[in-house]
């Protein structure tokens, strides 16, 4: 085609050879193209390149210093070419897809960038390990037989991005067929591909081809609104164990209300429920079965926000017994995704407080903070979250860790569950006793589990450089810290924690399913369902110091 004059200067982009009228169309391979025009790059080492591909004049920029110059948005568009003009089809003006003058675009940056920050990354390591371990199993079924490495490995990524970003199964590894909605997505990749390789004409002749491609995409769309719909839908669940958490005491004298407008004015208490499976709804598809031993997650998404409507993390989680029914009753209601299968072996009582008095704790210690080994930390108040804070600590390897309680029984109990040293706050000498078990540092962490504001000047008092006061008890009062000028130059943090992450109690499941934390210990008595006011009554004037009770239907 016609190359424009350029500035002076300035020189034309080079380009290989081609075929006269035809451009460089036909000679890019059907398979692996990327991997040609790698090869052909090495013919233009200035850094980049043009080919005129199906009538229209493309650059390839693939210098490092080229491709950052190319990438600054105040001298440069985003033009949707073939082939992504073609998967706008189907995936709709998203990231890659829109143009620079569509909202969508923000909206599509606005929606990814939490689902790619740190912490969310973190919490896909349980859905990423299951679907790896899908991929050795199946393996393992085939030893001795030829396996298709690059087949398994494509079912390995849609897999693994379909349950860490939606948590959906697509379960490619338990039959041969791939499921539906990735055969249409393949070939619908395929067909955006053979789009842009062709002339127009070509793509309007080839009627058949388009009719498919009009199916699969109608097959996607059909099977994306089935899963919003199926998420709405639940199961049947006969509770065996549920636990007695501060949070229902609070509850019920009116400490704690709950965080939505919207929120029923009466809900069954109880957001640590362990159980089986009595009855199925309609249209599931996890293939969860009636009598499959479950834990009940402590929260779910509201599925009527405006990030749940466009699938990113739900900012406005709903908590199981606060904002909707919960398990203090013989059955209860759950939607399939906020059931978590547990094996035989790990009984329903240490089941039941997985998705708080543990999960919360776990997130805490693993995600708000990012406890590393040989890390010093200190944990405030140790009844049910900050016990199993620092039996997390130590499962991490933090050292020292300090547990910090007004009363003798818990301090003593500290020792037992993972603290190095257990300490009265009331202590005179108490930031000299600190100082002296971290070699004079300070903690890198205190985690305040009592939501009390005396603990939150203590401990903030006695973290060292960088240190971080994570706030995992909760309380409607006032945040205060009156440290002033120490906590700016020795850049201190406070750093907020509510519940568990996406994916914490699922590990926590096979942690202690594992052998590798022991919950046991943190069952301080069985009640039955029907004296649950005796519960609460133990749990609030702190008869024998409890970790959790649990109420037995």
């Amino acid at each position: 085609m016609p190359i424009a004059q350029p500035a002076p200067g300035l020189r034309p982009v080079r380009s290989p050879r081609g075929i006269p009228i035809l451009g460089h169309t036909p000679q890019i391979p059907g398979t692996n193209p990327v991997a040609y025009f790698g090869e052909l790059s090495k013919q233009f080492p200035e850094g980049l390149f043009s080919m005129d591909i199906a009538g229209q004049n493309n650059v390839f920029v693939y210098d490092p210093d080229l491709v950052a110059e190319v990438c600054d948005e105040t001298r440069f568009g985003k033009p949707i070419l073939p082939p992504l003009s073609h998967v706008r089809d189907y995936a709709g003006a998203g990231l890659f897809t829109a143009h620079d003058d569509e909202e969508v675009w923000g909206m599509a940056h606005r929606i990814l960038m939490p689902a790619f920050s740190q912490r969310a990354m973190k919490s896909y390591f349980g859905q990423m390990l299951e679907i790896a371990q899908n991929l050795v199993g199946k393996w393992e079924r085939r030893q001795g037989r030829l396996v298709k490495v690059t087949d398994d490995y494509t079912r390995l990524t849609l897999d693994t991005i379909a349950l860490s970003g939606f948590g959906y199964r697509f379960d490619s590894f338990r039959d041969e067929e791939l499921h539906p909605f990735l055969t249409a997505l393949l070939h619908a990749l395929v067909e955006s591909m053979r789009r842009s390789q062709e002339l127009p004409v070509m793509t309007k002749l080839r009627k058949t081809g388009d009719k498919t491609y009009r199916e699969n995409i109608q097959l996607m769309r059909e099977l994306v609104e089935t899963v919003i719909k199926e998420r709405r839908q639940g199961r049947i669940i006969e509770v065996k164990a549920a636990g007695v958490c501060l949070s229902d005491l609070h509850l019920i004298d009116g400490i704690l209300v709950p965080l939505y407008p919207n929120a029923r004015d009466a809900v069954t208490i109880g957001h640590e429920v362990s159980g089986v499976i009595h009855a199925l709804g309609p249209g599931l598809r996890r293939g969860l079965t009636v009598g499959t031993r479950v834990i009940l997650e402590a929260g779910q998404s509201c599925e009527q926000c405006a990030d749940c409507a466009r699938r990113r993390p739900c900012t406005q989680v709903h908590t199981r017994g606060i904002d909707y029914d919960g398990g203090w009753a013989q059955y209860a209601i759950a939607r399939e995704d906020t059931l978590v299968p547990i094996p035989d072996k790990l009984p329903f009582d240490q089941a039941a407080i997985i998705p708080d008095a543990v999960s919360t704790s776990y997130a805490a210690v693993v995600a708000t903070a990012g406890v590393r080994p040989a890390q010093a930390v200190g944990v405030w108040g140790v009844g049910g979250v900050g016990a199993h804070s620092l039996r997390v600590a130590r499962l991490v390897g933090a050292a020292p860790i300090i547990a910090v309680d007004p009363l003798p029984g818990a301090r003593e109990r500290a020792l037992g569950f993972g603290a190095d040293i257990a300490l009265d706050p009331a202590t005179e000498d108490f930031a000299d006793q600190v100082r002296a078990a971290t070699a004079g540092r300070g903690l890198d962490f205190a985690f305040d589990c009592a939501g009390v504001a005396a603990v939150r000047e203590q401990a903030a008092a006695v973290l060292g450089l960088n240190g971080a006061l994570i706030l995992v008890g909760i309380t409607p009062k006032p945040l205060t810290l009156s440290e002033g000028l120490t906590f700016n130059y020795m850049g201190k943090q406070i750093r907020g924690h509510y519940g568990g992450t996406p994916g914490s109690v699922s590990e926590l499941v096979r942690l202690a399913s594992n052998g590798r934390l022991d919950l046991a210990p943190s069952i301080s008595d069985h009640i039955p369902l029907a004296d649950a006011a005796e519960a609460i009554h133990r749990l609030e004037h702190k008869i024998g110091d409890p970790i959790r009770l649990i109420l037995v239907p």
